[in-house]
């Protein structure tokens, strides 16, 4: 029998959404408490299971339906798990019926849980990988783990319920209403998330790095300025020397947003109103000189209006200069990178997203500690993007990060950045 990974049977279908998750496990425990909550605000009828058109809830984690809501809906329940290996609650809520599926402790991932909502309207798909999570709310990549599942399912008689009951509840495409809504609750949904304290060991061994890179940099800035203040420099010469200027204050500045952030105390970050489009647009010229650097372009869609936000001024540019540099270094020549603002409910989406035409260019990146990630090819030092994310937390927004592969082309990183608006 097969290995049972819906990850990575998935991961790659174009119709999943892929976030990143730090701690582990973050947005699967979002999305099913999004999944309460959508479903308790829908005032969806509950359906009578003798008539074969209630849903169905199929997971590998028995321990999320305890006192939940899914009870209330008269759905039956699938529950797959390798024998003698998942304990099951105490207590259950009533549910119309209890299928329990062994699945063979050989061909088990231990560390991937997964969640499959259905009935007549929507269905849904959650698959949590340790700091990987997928989600969709389209038939396709829904029926592809239905198909990976029934393979799993040894008792002959399971497997023709199991069939029948699919073919009661046909998978529809959800109409735009719910699938925005349901993407909105669980990109913006708050839970408090504390910054990651570094062992001493790990704060000694940045400030270090810090000190070694910015002193000799200082230097060479000093005698590179000294050099551009005399009148026999030719101009090709000027030119290079205004290139190392500005790629010295570059590497300074990166490390003294490291550095900064390293002896940051989260409980002394005020939020006030933040004017997010006068940022972008000081920002913006800084940006393109960045890309023009590594032939790369840059474009930036306004929209007429953007509201003011709540976060803090100083450190939201700090962050929005660092994600803008790290996407920078990580993409080849004649990349795209497009800065897209939108309104979305309560907040301000600020969206990055790169384009290359180059199938086999991947990002790499690899953890230096918990605060720091290296990008080998060029040797880029830069934050991790999980500090990014709860940085943007302890400032009142949100960073969602995807990668998005398609036919035509290759779409990097996509990083998401939720503001709240002023109320």
């Amino acid at each position: 029998m097969p290995y049972l990974s819906l990850y990575e049977s998935l991961k790659s279908n174009q119709f999943v959404e892929q976030l990143d998750q730090t701690p582990a496990q973050q947005y699967w425990f979002k999305a099913i408490a999004t999944l309460g909550q959508f479903l308790a605000e829908s005032n969806l009828p509950k359906l009578d299971p003798k008539l074969g058109n209630s849903g169905i809830f199929l997971t590998n984690s028995p321990q999320v339906l305890v006192n939940n809501f899914y009870g209330d809906l008269g759905v039956q329940v699938w529950v797959f798990i390798a024998s003698q290996t998942s304990l099951f609650p105490t207590t259950f809520p009533s549910f119309s019926a209890i299928d329990i599926v062994n699945l063979d402790q050989a061909n088990f991932d231990k560390k991937e849980w997964f969640l499959i909502f259905i009935n007549s309207q929507f269905s849904t798909l959650f698959i949590s990988s340790e700091y990987k999570f997928l989600f969709s709310l389209h038939p396709d990549p829904v029926s592809h783990a239905l198909w990976e599942l029934k393979h799993h399912i040894s008792n002959q008689h399971q497997l023709e319920i199991f069939n029948q009951k699919l073919q009661s509840l046909p998978l529809v495409v959800p109409t735009y209403k719910i699938m925005s809504k349901f993407a909105l609750v669980l990109l913006t949904q708050s839970f408090p998330q504390e910054l990651p304290i570094p062992e001493l060991k790990e704060v000694e061994t940045i400030k270090a790095i810090a000190h070694e890179v910015k002193t000799p940099l200082t230097t060479i800035r000093t005698l590179v300025k000294s050099i551009l203040r005399r009148q026999d420099v030719t101009p090709q010469i000027r030119h290079r020397l205004e290139k190392i200027d500005f790629e010295c204050q570059d590497q300074i500045e990166r490390f003294n947003l490291i550095f900064e952030i390293v002896k940051l105390d989260q409980q002394s970050v005020p939020t006030e109103l933040t004017n997010l489009e006068e940022i972008l647009q000081n920002s913006l010229e800084l940006w393109q000189k960045q890309s023009q650097r590594r032939q790369l372009s840059l474009t930036i869609d306004m929209p007429r209006f953007t509201p003011l936000v709540m976060s803090n001024s100083q450190l939201l540019n700090q962050l929005l200069n660092s994600l803008v540099d790290r996407v920078i270094r990580s993409l080849p020549s004649d990349s795209h990178i497009n800065i897209g603002i939108n309104i979305v409910g309560k907040y301000v989406k600020v969206q990055f997203k790169s384009q290359t035409n180059l199938m086999e260019h991947t990002l790499t990146h690899k953890s230096v500690g918990q605060w720091l990630m290296l990008q080998p090819e060029t040797g880029s030092l830069s934050l991790s993007l999980m500090i990014s994310k709860v940085l943007f937390e302890l400032i009142g927004g949100k960073l969602t990060i995807k990668t998005h592969p398609t036919v035509a082309s290759y779409d990097g990183e996509i990083l998401n950045i939720f503001l709240p608006i002023k109320e």
